[in-house]
């Protein structure tokens, strides 16, 4: 479900292509260029202090403008025929696992894909003004119009609201998200709260998933890059479940924005005598930024879940921002 989450209107038309880009991304595990200006490393400089003895969310202070990306926060999600593929799946089990697959494809799409693609530092989104929407839309050959809506719902605190649905392959989704920021050491903490649902109309399957923490590390170098963390969970209506864990670097040693995971069938819908291990459908581990994998339990079959250089992007369909009404985000934003 950006760096951060959004389908619906009748007046959501084809119209020219905003943030495209059908080619496969170059994944990068740390950006090395710098986001500050030589000749603003002063204001920077203000900046950290302020931010240093800040004690409120973190979001709600004034940030200077050459840290900011230049793109609403609503501006999210990447990947719809991902979306549209799990629809391919024969069995609930198999559904799961690839809506494991889009969940890991959209959090890329979302946190990492823009940052890849120039090799710069994270900058900040703009905070949606109250009412703002974010419209778009992807058509596939295969699968026909995905569509999707974004809008700030509330300011004080700020929520967003998401839409999104491919008609034609029988999937709707809608969610809601909101981020509170807090320094943590030398890193800055976004909490994540919020749920994304899906429905499969043909399957009549629902399927409840949560949002991972992000990490936007190395700030005090001028360097910031994004990691996430904690435990999240996507749910089935049918007694399934998958837990990812997702992991930022140790301090001396290891690997940048790693996870692994596993699929099972919930307890309470299997035989008391079942183990654990019997339980367990899938494993799943790698770099969400660059390629994972997922293995069959009963078989030990390895295959890709998900990698980023195999995987081109749909190109996205926005209306010219003249043809835009006053709340949507590009016109909002355009000066």
């Amino acid at each position: 479900m950006t760096s951060d989450s959004k389908s619906v209107s009748s007046n959501l038309s084809s119209a020219s292509s905003g943030r495209a880009s059908s080619g496969a991304a170059t994944p990068v595990s740390e950006p090395t260029g710098n986001i500050v200006p030589s000749s603003r490393s002063g204001d920077f400089m203000s900046f950290l202090k302020d931010v240093l003895s800040f004690t409120g969310d973190l979001s709600s202070m004034t940030c200077p403008s050459f840290l900011l990306n230049g793109i609403s926060l609503l501006e999210y999600g990447d990947y719809p025929h991902i979306l549209a593929e799990i629809t391919k799946a024969t069995s609930s089990e198999e559904r799961i696992k690839l809506v494991a697959r889009w969940f890991v494809s959209t959090l890329y799409g979302s946190y990492n894909k823009r940052v890849a693609e120039s090799n710069s530092g994270e900058k900040k989104p703009f905070n949606p003004i109250l009412g703002e929407q974010f419209l778009a839309s992807w058509d596939d050959a295969e699968y026909g119009e995905t569509k999707f809506i974004c809008e700030q719902v509330s300011h004080h605190p700020p929520v967003s609201a998401i839409y999104f649905e491919n008609a034609q392959a029988g999937i709707y989704g809608s969610g809601h998200f909101s981020q509170k920021s807090k320094f943590k050491g030398t890193t800055m903490k976004v909490v994540q709260e919020g749920r994304v649902t899906l429905r499969m109309k043909n399957s009549d399957e629902f399927y409840c998933l949560s949002l991972p923490d992000l990490n936007i590390c190395s700030i005090l170098s001028g360097k910031p890059f994004l990691e996430m963390s904690s435990t999240t969970f996507i749910r089935s209506s049918k007694g399934y479940t998958a837990e990812f864990h997702w992991y930022t670097k140790p301090w001396l040693y290891g690997e940048y924005h790693k996870f692994d995971g596993k699929v099972f069938k919930d307890a309470a819908t299997t035989f008391v005598q079942d183990s654990l291990a019997q339980e367990q459908l899938f494993t799943f581990k790698g770099k969400w930024v660059a390629e994972s994998r997922v293995t069959d339990v009963a078989t030990g079959e390895d295959s890709v879940l998900f990698d980023v250089q195999a995987q081109p992007s749909a190109d996205i369909i926005i209306k010219p921002v003249g043809e835009q009404s006053e709340l949507e985000s590009r016109r909002v934003w355009q000066k």
